[in-house]
């Protein structure tokens, strides 16, 4: 039986199928705009501009005043400071956009920002020293081989909407410790904050470092006809494929963070119930759903199914008692957004067990769970990105990796609810994701000691600390060759002759250092590695 979704005033909402050809897609910019005047709010890049204004970043770093290490830690020191001044700002513009919660702005951005600020002033001065390279044959040991990073040049950053903050701030962070000038294109879904963000950013900023564009499709597709020495892409995969095309034209490489449907898997060795059903359902609804690594649906064995959801009806009562416009919860950022996500909602052949009321002047959808999905439901045929709860019935462990394997590979995040090792480690190993978490949902985004990224068409690479300051560098080697050598280096020249042959393989051509047969690693080999 499938329970028909409502909406508050009571209006019939237009199916998927209506919408314009061109849509806005999870995390991404959209090519129309219907009835969402982003423009007054925070303008757009004149085209003239552009140009100019790539020259001018192109210029500094070949300039080499960026490779300067205190030079990039003022910079640094000089956001972290704008940001943090400016915070009631910014969550104010935040607000306005999305209706989100005060609390879950400081919680999911500010607080992990910061965090990410301290670590990086902290650890930067050892970053950027050279790497000495270890474990190398004797043909190495008189010339010091190093690795440098170096910095890339010019790069650019399109950021989303969702987390207009931490993922516009978080990766020019990292470019700007790595020595790089940067670019970062601002989305137009999310006006308020991105005017707000932008101009604290470009204030903060010496301006022959950084630029902040504006726009939408055009302005975007002018910046990039131009020549990067990275991209750097958080969003969906249509418009990733896009930046991918354009960027292969000066063979630009490019970072993907992408999102997919990230699937949470409760078992039937899933002893506390509640506990997984409050995480889960916290997960899933901040900011109303709208976050790359949300869970996106639920696999639960058949001997938990029953109770798992009468334990989330329970606690999203408790979380959400309106269950209304007034709700404290974030809304859905756009109305293109709003019509796709009440258009699946309507065309779901589950059972609506929880919410599914919806109220087009405010774009609100309440937190909302649907039971008894399968593969071909509405609900499942892409990314949600909002406040849609599906739940599917895998008859098994092994079933349930099967049906991600089969439908949706390689997402970004999965979580594990379970208490036992040995399922955990079954899915684990069956099924390869951006990120995994087991028994929580949402936290290793924060740790920003350890990468986040993608999979297969979740993305590649990954950034966050260290790791994007690596990802903005590139690792030299660098070997210096001292000339009192040059005796031994001359066996090296032509004409070859049997002695120097026989000398030369003696140096460079080792011999292995594991027994042909037998246990490759060794005894001693396992005792201490």
């Amino acid at each position: 039986m499938t329970t028909t979704a409502t909406e508050t005033p009571t209006t019939n909402v237009t199916p998927t199928t209506s919408l314009p050809k061109e849509t806005a897609s999870p995390g991404g910019t959209a090519s129309v705009n219907t009835s969402f005047d982003w423009e007054s709010i925070c303008g757009k890049t004149p085209l003239e501009e552009i140009e100019s204004d790539i020259s001018r970043l192109k210029k500094t770093f070949r300039s080499g005043k960026t490779l300067d290490l205190d030079y990039r830690l003022d910079q640094i020191r000089n956001l972290a400071y704008a940001i943090r001044d400016n915070e009631n700002k910014i969550r104010d513009a935040i607000k306005a956009d999305l209706k989100r919660p005060d609390f879950e702005t400081m919680a999911a951005e500010f607080s992990v920002q910061m965090g990410e600020f301290n670590y990086v002033v902290k650890n930067l001065p050892k970053w950027v020293k050279d790497e000495k390279v270890k474990g190398t044959s004797m043909a190495y040991w008189n010339s010091s081989p190093k690795i440098r990073k170096r910095p890339l040049g010019s790069v650019l950053v399109i950021t989303p909407w969702n987390y207009p903050l931490i993922l516009a701030v978080s990766p020019v962070l990292g470019a700007i410790a790595a020595g790089n000038t940067v670019a970062l294109k601002m989305s137009e879904m999310s006006p308020n904050a991105s005017k707000v963000i932008g101009d604290i950013m470009t204030a903060a900023l010496d301006p022959q470092l950084f630029q902040c564009f504006f726009g939408g499709v055009p302005e975007t597709t002018e910046i990039l006809k131009h020549r990067w020495d990275k991209i750097m892409y958080t969003g969906n995969g249509k418009v990733g494929r896009i930046i991918c095309e354009a960027a292969n034209k000066y063979l630009t490489p490019v970072e993907l963070e992408l999102g997919g449907k990230s699937p949470v898997f409760v078992t039937k060795h899933c002893s506390n119930l509640e506990m997984a059903a409050r995480r889960i359902i916290w997960g899933k609804f901040v900011n109303g759903g709208q976050t790359c690594v949300a869970p996106d649906y639920v696999l639960v064995c058949p001997e938990v199914h029953d109770k798992f959801v009468a334990a989330c009806q329970k606690v999203l009562d408790k979380f959400y008692p309106n269950n209304s416009a007034e709700s404290e919860m974030a809304h859905i950022a756009t109305p293109l957004h709003y019509e796709r996500l009440t258009g699946l909602l309507n065309s779901t052949r589950g059972k609506v067990v929880a919410g599914g009321t919806f109220n087009s002047a405010t774009r609100f959808i309440a937190p909302t769970i649907v039971d008894g999905v399968d593969a071909n439901d509405s609900l499942m045929q892409g990314e949600l990105f909002g406040p849609l709860l599906p739940i599917v019935k895998a008859m098994s462990t092994e079933a349930a990796c099967n049906f991600v394997l089969e439908h949706h590979p390689t997402p970004l995040a999965e979580y594990i609810f379970s208490d036992n090792n040995s399922e955990i480690d079954y899915i684990r190993d069956r099924v390869s994701s951006g990120g995994l978490v087991i028994n929580d949902t949402l936290i290793h985004v924060g740790c920003v000691q350890a990468p986040f990224g993608g999979v297969g068409d979740s993305g590649n690479g990954g950034y966050h600390g260290k790791h994007t300051f690596d990802l903005f560098s590139h690792s030299q080697t660098v070997l210096r060759q001292p000339g009192w050598v040059e005796m031994l280096q001359k066996k090296r020249y032509p004409p070859y002759n049997k002695s120097n042959e026989k000398f030369v393989r003696r140096m460079v051509v080792p011999s292995p250092g594991f027994p042909r047969e037998g246990d490759v690693r060794g005894f001693w080999s396992r005792l201490f590695n």
